[in-house]
């Protein structure tokens, strides 16, 4: 008979129904009065009733039948669905059961959140479809402030489905928080909701209810050049596009106050690689990890930043604790020699690649086949014996400590810069010096400066397809003052214009020692470091 209450099988007698569309609904009752005259019958203590997937437990336990409304509608009634799992009870509910296989009605459903806090959900449809599957739905609007968890609101469909645990939302979700200049925004999504552990999940383009895109963590606005932040929260220009992006789901971290997007398995373990984002809601501050994408176009020279990036919202302060690879064409002797006089340098500070962000990098950078090799050789030697592969670039610094120069609209770095590796020689050591990205309104610029001691230096200035080069080194200086123009250069491709390096002159340099003394010491100087070289491209020629 189906009974599902296996410990109390009901007493009484057994009523079931002899119609055909009725497919022998059926129920026990200890009690019952049949009126022959109006062929109306009334039955007290039923239990329940079994239809579809679902038991309705009628809230008098009382049961009457006639014969043009059949089955009376249930009012105030109880449902447990489905009878396997019982993952689910509506109460107060109307229900009018028209069958053994089907039933249907309105109801109510309390959803209990990670504080045991209920919030009740009004579905006025509630339905047992086909295959005898009982489903509700509903809809939340704002006045409803119905809250997923106490840090996230939610409006839009909800819908229950007995077979599955969880309540399945569509419509969007905001994180709670209040920060200067910005505060959450909904952010479209469906998927089922687990309300003891409340996971949104966060595509590649996340958009609000209006289909308009939304960015998190740091960005740089494309028309001010201003620094701005937040979570889910508005761009100001279609193109905006945050330094650190992440995808998989939402969380918010009640020890550390944190809503994050991040990979479900890096939400699990904060340690692990992989790119996150997250903002502390109490002290407004937003958070970036894993690769940084600097809103920059540099041509052909190619920088790959791997990072952890901190944003004070109420101050507009950003800092980027990080690791650049820099990737250019180049004289590979040059380098060498370059190479050689810095890992030569022993009173220089040996960088630490023993470091957590170091080695989440490497997680990031390194292929299957090198990392472990890799992290074995760090943790006997605490440098590479063997160089991996994936890690060779023209320059590489393993240990900069970036911050936003409003000023000058770029980020510069903050105290030594440690280099770690110069093609596929290991430097690993602290310099004097800055590196410096400025973002132009035409034309974005790099700046890097090596100071070993009084007129020991190496400049990097790069502007318009072209690296200025200065050094007091001769064997970095001569391949490059011997070389040929066209062994110098690349040429232009589609969208992107040409490149090449040659020898600077004295203003490039003039620029970079001016500036590294502004920083190093606080000296200013009259020449603007912003110039003539953030103006459209005019490459100029260089004879052989």
């Amino acid at each position: 008979s189906n009974m599902i209450d296996r410990d109390s099988i009901p007493r009484g007698n057994l009523f079931f129904s002899t119609k055909p569309a009725e497919d022998s609904l059926y129920f026990f009752a200890p009690k019952a009065v049949y009126n022959t005259d109006r062929i109306h019958l009334v039955a007290d203590s039923v239990k329940y009733i079994v239809t579809a997937d679902a038991t309705v437990f009628p809230k008098n336990k009382r049961v009457e039948v006639d014969v043009p409304n059949r089955m009376y509608k249930f009012s105030n009634a109880k449902v447990r669905a489905n009878n396997t799992t019982a993952y689910h009870v509506l109460h107060d509910a109307e229900i009018k059961i028209n069958g053994r296989k089907s039933y249907g009605g309105s109801a109510y459903y309390d959803y209990v959140d990670e504080r045991d806090s209920i919030q009740t959900i009004y579905f006025p449809k509630v339905y047992s479809d086909n295959n005898m599957n009982t489903y509700a739905e509903g809809t939340l609007t704002e006045p409803d402030s119905f809250r997923l968890s106490p840090n996230f609101a939610y409006i839009g469909g909800v819908s229950l489905s007995a077979p599955e645990k969880f309540l399945f939302f569509k419509g969007g979700a905001k994180p709670i928080y209040n920060c200067p200049g910005t505060i959450g925004q909904w952010v479209r999504f469906e998927s089922q909701i687990n309300p003891k552990r409340v996971l949104i999940p966060i595509g590649p383009d996340p958009r609000n209810m209006n289909l308009h895109r939304l960015i998190s963590g740091t960005a740089i606005a494309e028309d001010s050049l201003k620094l701005y932040g937040g979570l889910l929260r508005s761009r100001k220009f279609w193109e905006d596009s945050s330094l650190v992006t992440a995808t998989g789901f939402m969380e918010f971290n009640n020890k550390n106050r944190r809503f994050t997007i991040a990979p479900l398995y890096k939400l699990d373990n904060p340690d692990s690689s992989g790119n996150s984002v997250s903002l502390q809601k109490d002290y407004c501050w937003a958070f970036g990890e894993g690769n940084v994408r600097l809103p920059l176009k540099l041509g052909h020279v190619t920088s790959q930043v791997y990072g952890s990036v901190i944003h004070k919202l109420d101050k507009n302060e950003a800092t980027i604790d990080a690791i650049i690879r820099l990737n250019f064409h180049f004289n590979q002797k040059a380098l060498e020699a370059m190479a050689a006089q810095l890992s030569g340098a022993i009173t220089l500070d040996k960088v630490d690649l023993s470091r957590k962000l170091y080695r989440k990098m490497l997680y990031d950078w390194l292929t299957p086949k090198e990392l472990p090799e890799a992290l074995n050789q760090l943790s006997l030697f605490g440098s590479f014996t063997q160089m991996p592969k994936s890690l060779e670039s023209t320059i590489t610094l393993s240990d900069v400590k970036l911050r936003w120069d409003p000023q000058n609209k770029s980020f510069v770095s903050v105290g030594k810069i440690g280099v770690g590796t110069i093609g596929n020689i290991q430097v690993n050591r602290f310099v004097n010096g800055f590196i410096e990205y400025y973002k132009g309104r035409f034309n974005d610029r790099l700046i890097l400066y090596i100071h070993i001691g009084d007129n020991e230096y190496y400049s990097f200035y790069y502007a318009n397809g072209v690296m200025f080069v200065s050094a007091t080194n001769p064997e970095f200086y001569n391949p490059i003052a011997s070389q040929k123009s066209s062994e110098r250069r690349v040429k232009p491709s589609k969208g992107m214009m040409g490149y090449r390096y040659m020898i600077g002159s004295k203003r490039e340099l003039n620029r970079a020692q001016l500036r590294y003394k502004e920083l190093a010491f606080g000296i200013k100087s009259d020449i603007p470091v912003d110039s003539d070289d953030d103006k459209p491209n005019k490459e100029g020629k260089e004879d052989d």
